[in-house]
This record gives structure tokens, sequence and C-alpha cells, in this order.
């Protein structure tokens, strides 16, 4: 025989459920974050001591910016803030050069598809980016 949910044990089942799901996004959001590190797709920021700075100077503008504002590229692991490598890329899609190289002097590293993905954030440069690598690969 079935006992009836009271409005307590519903509640109960309600947070418990919740608490189950919390903890499954953090496990997710942990594993997902330390994949885009190994990549090289975000900087790490969670190593900075006392005497650190969040701020890191761009090659290309000069520019301080915050570490999370700055791409490093896998294959190289050069550093540019986001700005200066949307238009690198940019740049180079509407040149239809692919692969697209990385920014820095004599370096003959390419950027990823993934990684352009990640770079680029209007959809009519992620068409742009799909057009190029079509036209590429006929």
């Amino acid at each position: 025989m079935r006992v009836p949910e009271t409005k307590s044990s519903s509640s109960s089942q309600y947070q418990l459920h919740a608490a189950s799901l919390t903890v499954m996004l953090f496990h997710i959001i942990k594993s997902l974050t330390e994949k885009l590190l190994q990549a090289g797709c975000i900087a790490d920021i969670m190593d900075l001591t006392e005497d650190d700075t969040p701020t890191e100077s761009c090659t290309i503008c000069l520019d301080d910016v915050l570490r999370p504002r700055v791409h490093v590229i896998g294959g190289c692991l050069h550093r540019f803030c986001l700005t200066c490598l949307q238009t690198h890329t940019h740049k180079k899609l509407e040149d239809r050069q692919y692969p697209i190289p990385c920014p820095h002097p004599n370096c003959d590293t390419a950027i990823t598809d993934a990684e352009c993905d990640l770079i680029l954030r209007s959809s009519q440069d992620r068409q742009l980016l799909a057009q190029v690598i079509d036209g590429y690969n006929e």
C-alpha cells in the first residue's frame, strides 16, 4: 500500500533533487573548464598569487587586459587579447586566407577551426569561416 505524499516529504524530495543537480552541474562545469584550460582555449586565472595581477599585456595592441579576455593559441601558446584576435581572424577570413595563422611574427602555427569558432562572435563571421573552409577543401 502506497503512503500518500505530504507537502513536507514532497518538498524534501525537491530539495534533494535540486542539490543533486547542483552537484552534477558543478562537476560538469569543472570538467569542461579543465578541458578548455588543457586545450589552451582559456587562460587560467585560478593560479594567481597575491603579487600577481589579473591582467596581461597584449602583444598586438599593448593594452593591459583582464586574463579571462586573453586567448592562448593551443598550438604555439602565444597569447593575445580576444579583441585583437577577433580583428585578426576576421581580416584573414575577408582575405580568404585559410588556415588562419597565429598573428605572432615568424610563427607558422595555424589557429584551429575550434579556436576560430570560440574567437568569432558574430554568426556572420562564423558563416564566413564555413565558406572559407569549404572553398579551401574544394
